[in-house]
């Protein structure tokens, strides 16, 4: 049994890889250097945007104007009376008017931060 053991283990050192061999030594053992790319030292972080569901509890249709507060791009929005739909906004603050046939408009200001989910109730009745 030792004797099986000993080239068994010849075998597999001869497989691992050699630290000093083309991989990266600043504590990220065992990733393969490519030098055709130039090296980055910090790391990339995936920025997902709000989710954001419109909720009308109304029984009537409303219509909805949406505009970032940093870049005045504004985007309207219908939404029929007792529904949901969801709306893709990035995050940030953005001032918001809403209206339906024979009410007065509300408005108001809304801040979603990146990664949350939303859920946004109107009721014009």
């Amino acid at each position: 049994m030792r004797l099986l053991l000993i080239p068994l283990f010849i075998i597999l050192h001869g497989c691992a890889p050699n630290p000093s061999e083309g991989l990266v030594s600043s504590g990220t053992q065992g990733i393969p250097k490519n030098d055709s790319e130039p090296q980055m030292q910090s790391e990339h972080i995936l920025v997902v945007d709000p989710v954001v569901t419109l909720r009308n509890f109304s029984t009537k249709d409303i219509v909805l104007g949406v505009k970032k507060s940093s870049s005045g791009k504004s985007e309207m929005y219908s939404l029929p009376a007792r529904s949901k739909r969801k709306i893709d906004l990035s995050a940030g603050t953005y001032d918001w008017a809403a209206t339906a046939e024979k009410t007065l408009v509300k408005e108001g200001s809304k801040t979603f931060a990146a990664g949350e989910q939303y859920l946004w109730d109107f009721n014009l009745d």
